[in-house]
């Protein structure tokens, strides 16, 4: 809902042309903070464990992932792991004119 929110204001609104928003929630979660939170949501014991590169890529192939689609994601993941994705912005709530839904709500909504 906050990126087609976000969308139609820039799309219906002037001022935007040639802009760039850089539309990212305002805090960065890793992985090990979002499975806390699935504990906690679900009662149920949630873990993140990351695997080594060759072993998510054969993970990936096993499963029938064609293996240059296994390499990228492997190589996204490594980026993530680099923290090459923990931008944080306000660019959402300057445009909208409200803070963006927040990670723990949106997680309680769908497994709670």
């Amino acid at each position: 809902k906050d990126m087609a929110e976000v969308g139609a204001v820039v799309l219906t609104s002037n001022g935007h042309e040639n802009k760039e928003y850089n539309i990212v929630g305002n805090k960065a979660w890793s992985y090990t903070e979002i499975a806390e939170l699935l504990t906690e949501i679900t009662g149920k014991t949630i873990r993140y464990v990351s695997p080594s590169i060759e072993e998510f890529i054969n993970t990936l192939t096993a499963v029938g992932v064609p293996e240059e689609y296994a390499g990228f994601f492997a190589a996204f993941a490594k980026s993530i792991e680099a923290g090459e994705f923990e931008d944080t912005s306000s660019d959402f709530e300057r445009l909208v004119g409200r803070k963006p839904a927040q990670l723990p709500d949106f997680l309680r909504t769908v497994y709670a």
